[in-house]
């Protein structure tokens, strides 16, 4: 499944889906396999291989068994899990936005699972890496195929605003500093037109953007 083999139908890759979702449900002395394959690690390939192929959007079940898959690890499972997501982070340079958005939302679904001092540690230690990454999701980059207004982009946005959001709220795992502050509105602030010209900004067209942005500012107005 995580290889990403074209000549698999989407009623084949659903059902594989399915199966990997069932399996990381069960428990792990049930399936004799299970005691011999990486069965975190499977499972975050093939979420990210249904990402890349689908443009971004999550598989429902995919995301359920990656989210059993970090409820039920131990504390050094979580951790190898956490750093095999980032290797790509200090590996590729620079990220394509695909990558950067898979992180993003793999990771946000890693700080909203984390229980117990040590995992919550782990993903403490990357947030703010992972928060300064999500940033660039806002922009299609200058050597990328993707325009503000393909879905896409617009899915990039989405997956990275909902992360600031939550990472706002999440004191206990980054403080931000007023230069991180500054840096999310900067960035922010290049998206949104002069306000003589708002109006004529095809507001319509670009609410998915318009509107994440307009989210990420209340949230810091409400916790800072």
């Amino acid at each position: 499944l995580h290889d990403g083999n074209s000549v698999l139908s989407t009623r084949a890759k659903s059902s594989l889906a399915y199966c990997l979702a069932s399996i990381t449900a069960m428990p792990s002395n049930y399936v004799q396999a299970i005691k011999s394959v990486d069965i975190g690690k499977q499972t975050l390939l093939a979420y990210k291989a249904h990402f890349f192929a689908s443009g971004g959007k999550s598989d429902p079940l995919l995301h359920s068994a990656f989210s059993h898959v970090l409820q039920t690890s131990d504390d050094n499972e979580f951790e190898k899990l956490s750093a095999f997501l980032l290797e790509d982070v200090h590996s590729i340079s620079p990220m394509k936005p695909a990558s950067v958005a898979f992180v993003v939302q793999a990771f946000h679904i890693m700080i909203t699972v984390a229980k117990g001092e040590k995992q919550r540690k782990a993903v403490a230690l990357k947030t703010r890496e992972v928060l300064l990454l999500s940033l660039n999701l806002f922009f299609p980059g200058s050597s990328s195929d993707i325009s503000f207004s393909d879905g896409r982009y617009l899915s990039q946005v989405q997956h990275a605003a909902d992360f600031i959001i939550d990472v706002i709220g999440k004191k206990d795992l980054l403080l931000l500093t007023s230069q991180e502050i500054a840096i999310i509105l900067s960035r922010l602030n290049s998206l949104l037109p002069p306000v003589r010209e708002v109006q004529f900004f095809q507001c319509t067209q670009n609410e998915r953007v318009f509107s994440p942005v307009c989210q990420i500012v209340a949230s810091l107005s409400k916790h800072y």
